[in-house]
């Protein structure tokens, strides 16, 4: 027995109102005309094209990536035509259940997954300069970003991590060393253009050890 949302059966709901009706039949015309018809296509070669993502941006849904509030780094334009002050976690909500229509685990992860855990860390810990040049790149789908934490030997556990971000001798940088087996949003073949280290910061304390390193549109090669 499938269980719609009240509002969907009739009946008032204190978290749905028009304007999730208006956005899922937005979000929904978007995904059977621009992806439904390729999905298997798709899936079949293990990637998705770049321009989906712009198109995404475009039509005012790939900012949903992040979550309520809508990031004004997004645009003011979404999709239905839903005010940025209007968009909450259900809106959020009902873009994953209309994706997940699809049936295609992977792209969903390929558009929206490496974007919803490998931006964050930006927005939440990233300096002003680091927003400006990594958060409305990614969000206009322009850039894509993807976060690593996966290693041979610690899976994604981060407390083990052997991945280690040294600082230098001069204090400037630091020296990223150790291995990822995968990446998100690399499951569609993507080459991320900002990726997120999750790395052990030699001698700092345990409770200050797991650290999103920032690797800002410069590419690390690791064998696959």
């Amino acid at each position: 027995m499938r269980l719609l949302p009240l509002r969907y059966q009739g009946w008032n709901s204190p978290y749905y109102n028009e304007s999730h009706q208006i956005y899922r039949k937005a979000v929904r015309d978007f995904v059977d005309a621009e992806i439904m018809p390729f999905a298997f296509e798709w899936d079949e070669a293990k990637a998705i094209p770049r321009e989906l993502f712009q198109k995404t941006a475009k039509a005012g849904w790939l900012g949903a990536c992040v979550g309520a509030p809508w990031r004004p780094e997004a645009g003011d334009k979404l999709i239905g035509g839903i005010k940025p002050e209007q968009f909450d976690v259900f809106h959020e909500m009902i873009g994953t259940e209309e994706l997940s229509r699809v049936g295609s685990g992977g792209l969903a992860w390929g558009l929206f997954g490496g974007l919803s855990i490998g931006l964050p860390p930006v927005l939440l810990f990233g300096d002003q300069q680091l927003r400006e040049r990594v958060v409305k790149p990614c969000l206009s789908g322009e850039k894509i970003i993807c976060l690593a934490v996966t290693e041979p030997s610690a899976g994604s556990d981060v407390a083990n991590l052997k991945c280690t971000a040294v600082k230098s001798a001069c204090g400037k940088f630091y020296i990223v060393n150790g291995e990822k087996k995968c990446t998100k949003q690399q499951s569609m073949k993507h080459r991320a253009d900002a990726r997120q280290f999750s790395c052990d910061r030699t001698g700092r304390p345990a409770s200050d050890r797991r650290f999103f390193f920032p690797i800002s549109f410069v590419f690390l090669c690791f064998s696959r």
